[in-house]
């Protein structure tokens, strides 16, 4: 079975890794937690691993603030994927990923062909979207790699509450390569830069999304930190 960690992507924390040392892992405020998260947003006793062997599942403990895999909020013991972003309380991200024992390359008479290291097994930093501005300033959205629709329908991936946004606005596509975002004839237009998207368009960190009337984002490479 191959090892786990999680690596915090954001706040003053960032990039601190946490192996997965246990068959049940405790996650929590609570000093005793096998992670303890110094966040007052997380519960003390906030979520647990489970590893079964051949599975690692994720589920929360009754959280005030709750737990969400690529911004899917969690209800149940729920498989993780490396490469998957996960947020504990409101502003907490960490990505979940493998860690393999690899053989070194022994130099000659010093060292055994028994030794190993640890070889990380990180995909490309995701993407995120910051909100600037109105009901959901501040709020973060992951952009792992896939199709995220953007808009008010409940199961939206990027989720927007403001009456200007349509029900299914745009379409956000992260690939290898790069991120686009297209328009899906929405009442009122999305926009790059100030400039209207008319098919699919390329996005990079740093540039300024603006949706309907009032959205404003701002796209970033990894995972934003709240304003």
């Amino acid at each position: 079975m191959p090892d786990y960690i999680f690596t915090i992507q954001n706040g003053p924390l960032k990039g601190q890794e946490y192996p997965v040392t246990k068959d049940i892992l405790t996650i929590g405020r609570d000093a005793n937690s096998d992670l303890a998260l110094n966040e007052n947003s997380v519960s003390r006793h906030h979520a647990r691993i489970i590893c079964t062997g051949r599975e690692v599942l994720l589920e929360d403990m009754g959280s005030l603030n709750g737990t969400a895999i690529n911004e899917n909020l969690i209800n149940e013991p729920t498989l993780l994927v490396p490469g998957d972003i996960v947020r504990f309380g409101l502003h907490l991200f960490m990505r979940f990923d493998t860690v393999e024992v690899a053989p070194l390359a022994a130099p000659p008479a010093a060292r055994s062909k028994s030794d190993t290291k640890r070889i990380h097994k990180a995909g490309p930093a995701p993407f995120s979207l910051l909100i600037r501005g109105g009901r959901q300033a501040g709020q973060v959205f992951p952009l792992v790699e896939g199709s995220h629709t953007v808009g008010r329908a409940p199961d939206s991936g990027v989720l927007l509450s403001n009456e200007d946004i349509s029900s299914q606005h745009a379409l956000i596509h992260v690939k290898e390569e790069g991120v686009w975002i297209e328009d899906r004839e929405s009442a009122n237009g999305t926009y790059v830069n100030n400039s209207a998207v008319m098919g699919p368009t390329q996005i990079k960190p740093g540039d300024v999304l603006q949706l309907g009337a009032t959205v404003v984002l701002e796209v970033h490479a990894g995972v934003a930190l709240r304003a």
